[in-house]
């Protein structure tokens, strides 16, 4: 098994299947994440945290938990009070719309762009209302979106949904 990289003092496991379409040229996000990885790697920790990342509106952060779901116990915590996934700093009892259980591995599963499984944003293939793919700010038409990975919906919805 390969070993995990260190990402803002996180492990990371990258993705390594093949993808359908060769990269002609660097996603941006992937820039963005080797940038951040090479940072983390030499004690740059502030400037690993520079990757975009989604505000805490946009996930509905509270500072107190939901039950038993708490960011320390997510699987994109990064402590002592930091989130791979959310800008700005966090409570270790606080909580948000994009909680996972972490990995029994403990490892974040990220592909090469640094892109969310669909599992990772509760994807559905039906709107939420008017939440719809197709009126977020990240959906790439026809079918695709810069925060999940995989195919999406245009018609579809995921917890990370935001209005375009």
């Amino acid at each position: 098994m390969e070993r995990p990289n260190k990402c803002a003092g996180v492990d990371v496991e990258r993705d390594t299947k093949p993808h359908a379409k060769p990269h002609t040229m660097p996603h941006r996000r992937g820039v963005l994440g080797f940038l951040a990885l090479a940072a983390s790697m030499l004690g740059f920790s502030s400037l690993a945290r520079a990757v975009e990342k989604l505000g805490m509106v946009d996930v509905d952060y509270q500072h107190a938990p939901k039950g038993k779901q708490r960011c320390d116990n997510c699987r994109v915590w990064d402590p002592p009070n930091h989130c791979l996934s959310v800008d700005g700093e966090i409570s270790p009892s606080g909580w948000c719309l994009i909680w996972r259980p972490q990995y029994k591995s403990q490892y974040a599963k990220v592909d090469a762009d640094g892109k969310l499984t669909q599992g990772d944003v509760a994807y559905q293939g039906k709107p939420k209302g008017n939440q719809r793919c197709d009126n977020c700010r990240v959906f790439v038409a026809p079918d695709g979106c810069n925060s999940v990975q995989g195919k999406v919906s245009p018609a579809g919805w995921c917890n990370i949904w935001r209005k375009a």
